[in-house]
């Protein structure tokens, strides 16, 4: 594929409910390669993604691409377009193609009992077999285990086009990105190399900036206060020079001030003084103008509760049905007040199908559920229970999602949040229920790195009992003491065992 480019000039956006525009003035050039694309949740990055492929049109302003154009959303439900065409190819590149990603024959005819992370293998290797001209994904590695996402990053190194992606992964942005497009506060900043060099630049510019505003504070401070010398002896001056407290026969001392203001002397503070005022204003310009923006307050609390009671639930040894041919076998399991359990394993092992089975027969006073995709209806049902909350619930609600990293007021004018929007929303809302029993199904899924890091520190504090499904070590070496590991039988495919360790 030939050197590409995709340009914007001057691109405006906003949804129909936003009062200010999402982007403005917007002007961008992406060359052939993979450029990165960083921010907070609900910043604009998959709605960029959008405009660059066509998918939304904008206000104002021009955009030139190449065609076709692809845009890989974040959801993976859907059967992707192609991937039976895709497994039934008798092309190499094809082949190459199912190989990389670990793609089976049958996954199109067995869609419903494939995991998350299985569906955005299919889904990626669709979007690859199109071979547009342009290409976005966004959260590619969702729901993958290690493996998968060092098997989708093989795959996207033979991507020859224009590529936009999007992802909180580090590994994957500084392995295959020349660039990263960083959007803050509704503009956009082009950084070079993967995300940890950007964010070592931005880290660099932020200091540049915090020096240059507090040198600026300074020299206005000193500023002033070498202003309010100047105007005590300007008034001084000025009051030598009115004539009081002299008598009226003093008629050597009159003649003396009339030569004095004659000569000028007397205007000569009030000049200084004007000149220095607008020194001033020059100064508080500089200072406006080089304004570090305010460290954001981030954190949030989780009102759970210590349970009183022997046991959540108890499941008997057995088997649990994946699909035809599919099973995972489970040791008799319990989990207890005080457990902090991980549940991990490989895509498509069980773990999602046991999370649920769990919800379903936990004894608990309350059980907050977060599943690893959202459905449509809750995502729908979200703004409703925030409408219907009194104004201080709501106003705590909001707060708390702004202490998660999104901006409520976007939250607020977007007419569906984003999946990591709602993640946040759906926290939110469950802050103050006082849940004994937490479950998670990949709970970082979606969320931004700082976000990821604030929720991490909640649950260490929350006095509930946990139990988790993740892919990122890190973050289940932090905060559980029990693991159950899925792994495969290895007496035939299809067949797992659930250790507990």
């Amino acid at each position: 594929m030939a050197d590409l480019f995709c340009t914007l000039s001057n691109l405006w956006f906003s949804y129909g409910r936003q009062r200010t525009p999402l982007f403005r003035e917007l002007s961008l050039t992406l060359p052939t390669g993979w450029t990165g694309v960083v921010g907070a949740n609900g910043s604009g990055k998959s709605t960029l993604a959008r405009l660059l492929t066509g998918e939304l049109a904008p206000e104002q302003g021009s955009l030139r691409a190449p065609e076709p154009r692809y845009y890989c959303a974040q959801e993976s439900g859907e059967l992707p377009a192609g991937l039976v065409e895709l497994l039934g190819s008798p092309g190499a590149e094809a082949h190459r193609t199912i190989r990389l990603l670990g793609l089976e024959e049958d996954w199109p005819y067995r869609w419903a009992t494939l995991s998350f992370g299985e569906r955005k293998r299919a889904q990626l290797a669709s979007a690859l077999f199109l071979d547009p001209a342009l290409l976005a994904l966004d959260e590619p590695t969702n729901h993958l285990d290690r493996e998968a996402a060092l098997r989708v990053q093989g795959a996207l190194r033979g991507y020859l086009g224009i590529g936009l992606l999007i992802s909180h992964d580090r590994d994957l942005l500084d392995a295959l990105c020349e660039r990263c497009i960083f959007i803050e506060a509704g503009g956009i900043v082009v950084r070079p190399g993967g995300v940890s060099a950007g964010l070592r630049e931005a880290e660099r510019e932020g200091e540049s900036a915090r020096r240059e505003h507090e040198q600026a504070k300074e020299e206005l401070a000193r500023l002033r206060r070498e202003a309010r010398a100047r105007r005590a002896l300007a008034d001084s001056a000025h009051a030598r020079l009115s004539g009081r407290g002299l008598s009226a026969k003093d008629s050597d001392g009159r003649g003396k001030l009339r030569r004095a203001r004659v000569s000028g002397k007397d205007a000569v503070g009030g000049k200084l003084l004007r000149q220095m005022e607008s020194r001033i204003a020059a100064a508080e310009a500089r200072l406006s103008e080089s304004g570090a923006p305010p460290a954001q307050r981030l954190g949030i609390t989780i009102a759970g509760a210590a349970a009183r009671r022997d046991s959540f639930f108890r499941l008997d040894a057995g088997e649990i049905p994946l699909g035809v041919g599919r099973k995972l076998t489970l040791p008799a399991l319990s989990m207890s007040p005080g457990d902090r359990i991980a549940l991990t394993g490989p895509n498509g092992s069980g773990k999602s199908t046991l999370i649920r089975a769990i919800a379903a027969a936990a004894r608990a006073h309350a059980v907050l559920y977060l599943p690893q995709e959202l459905p449509r209806e809750l995502l729908g049902s979200l703004r409703s229970r925030l409408s219907g909350l009194d104004s201080r619930s709501r106003g705590e609600v909001l707060s708390a999602v702004k202490r998660l990293g999104s901006e409520p007021e976007r939250l607020l004018e977007s007419a569906r949040p984003s999946p990591g929007e709602a993640r946040k929303l759906l926290l939110a809302l469950a802050l103050g229920e006082g849940s004994e029993l937490i479950l998670l199904d990949e709970p970082t899924n979606h969320m931004d790195l700082p976000s990821i890091l604030c929720l991490e520190e909640a649950l260490k504090a929350c006095p509930s009992s946990l139990l988790f499904v993740t892919h990122d070590m890190r973050f289940a070496g932090r905060l559980a003491s029990i693991r159950w590991s899925v792994e495969p039988s290895g007496e035939q495919p299809g067949r797992f065992l659930l250790h507990v360790r």
